[in-house]
């Protein structure tokens, strides 16, 4: 042996260090662009901290501080189901984005109290048919 590399070696040898290159680049890229979201939620961050420190003591809540802290509000479509009606609300708050409140399940004297109401709803709703139901036919035997 020379010392020298074949042409052939050579060549693949470059080919390799290209891929390792290209893959080398493009987690430069990304781990830029990661570092990059990471430093702006933090700004995001602070100046919501900022924003939270400024109000940490009030005794009313005023619209200066409202429109501080939210950024918009997305109400979509009321929904009715088993007669109930549920409608979803989107609260965008500044600097944090979408604020997702945290799910409670209902304690059991909770849940029996919901029974209790539906019970209540329900008994008032069969108790209005029942009446439009005898005004209905009280004004057909009337003529009017």
């Amino acid at each position: 042996m020379s010392g020298k590399l074949s042409n052939r070696h050579f060549d693949m040898m470059l080919k390799d260090f290209e891929k390792e290159q290209t893959a080398l680049e493009k987690s430069i890229e990304q781990t830029k662009d990661t570092l990059r979201d990471f430093e702006e939620d933090s700004i995001r961050a602070d100046k919501f901290i900022a924003l939270v420190k400024k109000y940490t003591d009030f005794s009313e809540l005023t619209t200066q501080m409202i429109n501080e802290f939210v950024d918009k509000i997305v109400v979509h479509e009321g929904k009715w189901e088993n007669c109930e009606r549920t409608q979803e609300v989107e609260i965008y708050l500044n600097f944090i984005g979408k604020f997702e409140m945290p799910k409670k399940e209902p304690t059991k004297e909770e849940l029996e109290e919901l029974e209790k109401l539906r019970k209540k709803r329900e008994k008032k709703r069969e108790y209005n048919y029942r009446y439009m139901k005898k005004v209905k036919d009280r004004m057909e035997a009337e003529g009017i």
